[in-house]
């Protein structure tokens, strides 16, 4: 004999909502966990995304060997983030006299008093003159005096700095870190990615997938075919073109050896 359900049909309801909730608090909590994470793990997907290639090119160079591939690719990055801090901190080093002498001086420093053609200014310069004349006749204990707010202000503004720049810091460690784990199971991430894609929105997610890598990749080597074509070899945007064409080369840019030519490579590319 069937007993009948005696459940109240609320309660899936209520499991339900609070299903949905306790999934909404979970991914609420792991988004604020990863949130620190987030920006090194985009810009380390970019990265990986865009020197792919590169990549399996010295892997294949390197009898085949990734952990070899993955330390020179990871050397070179430690080199673009260490070459430019290094090349600062030697210059601040090697100025490190001239600033102790200029700050040894400003204490030393005397101000004039004011010119004659100040008090003559319209409206504000017979104030403007008397306050000058305060400041130049002021001793230098006076002056530290009045200035310590502001010391203190510009001070906070220092501090403040260096602690955006050790945060920079602190990211771009962990876009190489992030990068090295990427470099080392870029497949393994790779079919994860198309599987969740798939899962999503079948064939259609896998190719949109696909799509964005081939657009990651192409936007970095525009950035980097651009940066270091235009600044070295068009000197005068008259006498150098540049056109793309679709159906030939893909980029078509007269050079200096080009430029001679009177703009006529420029023309022909377009056509």
């Amino acid at each position: 004999m069937d007993h009948p359900n005696t459940s109240p049909r609320g309660w899936d309801l209520t499991r339900i909502v609070l299903g949905v909730m306790t999934i909404g608090g979970l991914a609420m909590a792991s988004f604020w966990v990863l949130r620190p994470f987030l920006l090194a793990t985009i810009w380390a997907t970019m990265i990986v995304v865009a020197t792919w290639p590169t990549l399996r090119a010295v892997q294949a160079r390197l009898w085949g060997k990734r952990a070899l591939a993955v330390a020179v690719m990871t050397v070179v990055m430690l080199l673009l983030i260490a070459l430019p801090l290094a090349t600062a901190v030697i210059g601040v080093a090697e100025r490190t006299d001239e600033i102790v002498a200029w700050s040894k001086s400003l204490a030393e420093y005397v101000l004039a008093g004011p010119p004659e053609w100040v008090a003559r200014l319209p409206l504000v310069g017979g104030k403007l003159a008397q306050r000058w004349q305060a400041v130049a006749s002021a001793s230098s204990d006076e002056l530290q005096t009045q200035a310590a707010p502001y010391l203190r202000d510009v001070a906070h503004w220092i501090l403040g700095q260096i602690g955006t720049v050790g945060t920079l810091l602190v990211e771009l460690l962990l876009t190489v870190i992030i990068s090295v784990i990427l470099y080392a199971n870029g497949e393994s991430a790779a079919a994860g990615v198309l599987a969740f894609t798939r899962r999503l929105s079948g064939q259609a997610g896998e190719r949109a997938a696909v799509l964005s890598a081939r657009a990651i990749r192409a936007v970095a080597l525009g950035i980097v075919v651009t940066a270091l074509m235009f600044p070295t070899r068009c000197s005068s945007p008259r006498s150098c073109s540049c056109s793309v064409s679709l159906r030939s080369a893909p980029f078509r840019c007269c050079s200096a050896r080009w430029c001679g030519r009177s703009g006529t490579a420029g023309r022909s590319g377009a056509r």
